[in-house]
């Protein structure tokens, strides 16, 4: 690895997705920037995810890779790969070796521990290991450029006076078209995102997604790592209102592209089932926005708040009116008492909720 080149860590994370993550880490390995290392942690998947993606690192893959992007994904990379093996307990972490020139660690956690707490893990080891000037949490089911890292390290560099940056994320299955290009933060606690994206452009954003995220490791130090009041999203909005409120600058690169298969670790989790879907969103957002809001105007926000989810089950996804007043119910009952919305928590709201 070339020293005059800023280190990055780039971590990923797989639950029970070992395909799109070993179509992932073939493009993520291709990539035109010298100086990276990539953190692999498999966050207790029932699928023997770890072994399959072991077995491609050794050169003994179980099945070929199938892909929308084989100009990205073929020839394949040399293997086996120079990797080093950890394992998770009770979010400690211990390697089998020293870290040496690998360019995998393949870490095995012993649970689930969800988006937030596994990617501080992968922080905390690459921090620990060999202290990157940069971290890039990448989501594994994403296809990269050879210039994607390249591009967004490239433009942290240049303006050190932004605290992050993002790609720009396209559909995996519509190449050309954006998902989001970052967004902006409205008044009432709701983000919209920018849909299009001038070539060559560092565009100014208030709301940045999770998706592709560059953190250079001086915003680590001065404003800590992703919230772990959340098991299954909301931690960029979160993190974007932190940096919003600190008056922070952050970014979306145009010329870094991730493709994304949307949706597909939601529908992992959530089975899914649309009334699960906003009923997790609700929560998240109402108890993310105490942090923010006083608790007068809280209150008043929240009443405001529940009648957009109203809307949404009953106009733009049919429930009945039965099932919305007993969902609503929940969320204004269960939100008031919460303060966070951990796995242990919201799952017997999803119990009581029969989802």
């Amino acid at each position: 690895m070339k020293s005059e080149y800023p280190g990055i860590a780039i971590i990923i994370l797989n639950w029970n997705s070992w395909r799109d993550t070993l179509e992932c880490l073939e493009t993520v390995l291709k990539s035109d920037y010298p100086n990276f290392r990539v953190i692999l942690i498999d966050n207790a998947s029932a699928d023997n995810s770890y072994v399959h993606i072991y077995r491609w690192c050794t050169g003994q893959p179980d099945e070929p890779i199938n892909s929308q992007f084989p100009d990205l994904i073929y020839p394949l990379v040399n293997k086996p790969l120079d990797i080093c093996i950890g394992k998770i307990l009770n979010r400690k972490y211990s390697l089998n070796s020293d870290i040496g020139n690998s360019r995998i660690l393949l870490m095995e956690n012993d649970e689930n521990s969800g988006f937030a707490v596994a990617n501080n893990i992968g922080i905390r080891v690459a921090c620990e290991q060999f202290n990157p000037d940069f971290y890039v949490l990448l989501n594994n089911d994403t296809v990269i450029r050879p210039n994607t890292i390249s591009e967004l390290v490239r433009h942290a560099i240049d303006n050190p006076d932004f605290a992050a940056l993002q790609s720009a994320i396209y559909k995996y299955d519509q190449p050309g078209q954006i998902a989001n290009a970052g967004g902006t933060i409205l008044p009432w606690g709701q983000t919209k995102y920018y849909k299009s994206i001038q070539s060559g452009t560092l565009h100014p954003i208030t709301f940045i997604n999770g998706c592709a995220l560059c953190l250079p490791r001086k915003s680590i130090e001065k404003f800590g790592q992703l919230t772990e009041q959340f098991f299954f999203g909301e931690e960029d909005f979160e993190f974007s209102m932190r940096m919003k409120r600190a008056g922070q600058k952050m970014g979306c690169v145009a010329d870094s592209k991730v493709f994304h298969k949307i949706g597909i670790s939601s529908h992992l989790y959530l089975d899914k089932k649309i009334e699960k879907k906003v009923l997790l969103f609700a929560l998240n957002r109402i108890v993310d926005m105490k942090n923010f809001y006083s608790h007068w105007i809280w209150l008043i926000w929240r009443l405001f708040f529940i009648l957009y989810f109203f809307y949404l089950y009953r106009v733009r996804y049919r429930v009945s009116l039965k099932s919305t007043l007993y969902l609503l119910g929940l969320i204004y009952s269960w939100s008031g008492k919460m303060n966070d919305v951990h796995k242990d928590t919201v799952e017997p709201i999803l119990h009581q909720a029969g989802l």
